[in-house]
């Protein structure tokens, strides 16, 4: 498409078409409308339309993601990569445009990669914990990446009785460097977006990335809540999504043991020594999770346990 075509949309018509079936007959019938061509003289990247890309076509394709479109949004400028869909891949892309306008920002070709395709695993878990009703707790949100990330974006869904600020959910410090946006999308499914506008990766590895505080109301009823990830993008340093399905749920557990629900478990579960000083083991037939305090009721940590001798 050469420099004189003036921008707009160009109907493509097939005419003179013949089908045949296997029968040699033509079973060719018409189309009710033509193929469109649309010529933009806005550069890639450019969502808003101004004819420069930078940080406002970010936050609108952003707000497109979340569900607030701006007033003015180019769909097939923001889908930088081509796959029909706007997420924070697009996002990624368009900050490559930004950072390196003579660079590589995206593939001229489409991207055909799938999860088979790739190698190794990339996925969001929630780390199990135990947690009591009319209390403020913080749900980990674990990153185990094999590929190098470079930004995220997933939905969750928090059960009846959990409250969250969106705004409050923070980075841990595998996540330095990096833009986090959160919204509620629906009621208690929320949205997050994590992308940086410095180029800062993820290391692989695995761990905490995300803390996100809730405040569990009284009225939770004692059980167990699975936490899963809808809408998972994981991207790395290609601005390709590698994300993988994770080997299980991650769980919340909501409710207390009393003292007559220990004496169930004495055979079971054995904790020694007693009294201790530097080191707790415990031998367990399940698994599960533990908050310690110490003898003034102060808070000293949590953590997973797994069935067999824990220290």
């Amino acid at each position: 498409i050469n420099e004189e075509v003036l921008e707009g949309d160009y109907p493509i018509p097939v005419t003179g078409l013949i089908l045949s079936d296997v029968n040699n007959e033509d079973v060719a019938s018409l189309c009710s409308t033509d193929g469109i061509i649309t010529v933009y003289s806005h550069p890639m990247g450019d969502a808003n339309g101004d004819d420069t890309v930078n940080i406002l076509d970010i936050l609108g394709t952003i707000d497109y993601i979340f569900g607030n479109p701006p007033s003015t949004f180019y769909f097939d400028l923001a889908d930088v990569n081509f796959d029909t869909t706007i997420n924070v891949l697009d996002v990624l892309g368009i900050q490559d445009i930004i950072l390196s306008p003579a660079g590589r920002a995206f593939n001229n070709d489409i991207n055909t990669s799938t999860a088979d395709d790739l190698v190794g695993d990339n996925y969001l878990m929630v780390t199990h914990d135990v947690f009591t009703p009319n209390t403020s707790e913080t749900i980990e949100i674990n990153l185990v990446n094999e590929a190098i990330g470079k930004g995220l974006q997933f939905d969750f869904v928090l059960p009846e009785g959990f409250t969250l600020n969106p705004a409050d959910i923070i980075g841990t410090s595998r996540l330095d460097g990096f833009n986090i946006s959160a919204q509620e999308v629906s009621t208690n499914t929320y949205r997050v977006i994590v992308f940086s506008l410095t180029s800062a990766t993820v290391a692989h590895g695995t761990g905490a990335v995300l803390n996100v505080p809730v405040f569990i109301e009284s009225d939770v009823s004692s059980a167990v809540y699975p936490i899963a990830y809808t809408e998972v993008v994981i991207s790395d340093t290609n601005n390709t999504d590698v994300s993988t399905t994770p080997p299980s749920v991650g769980e919340i557990t909501i409710g207390t043991l009393g003292i007559g629900n220990l004496e169930n478990y004495e055979d079971h579960v054995k904790l020694y020594p007693n009294p201790v000083q530097n080191i707790l083991s415990i031998d367990s037939e399940f698994e599960g999770a533990y908050l310690m305090y110490d003898l003034n009721g102060r808070y000293v940590g949590k953590g997973a346990i797994l069935s067999g001798k824990n220290e």
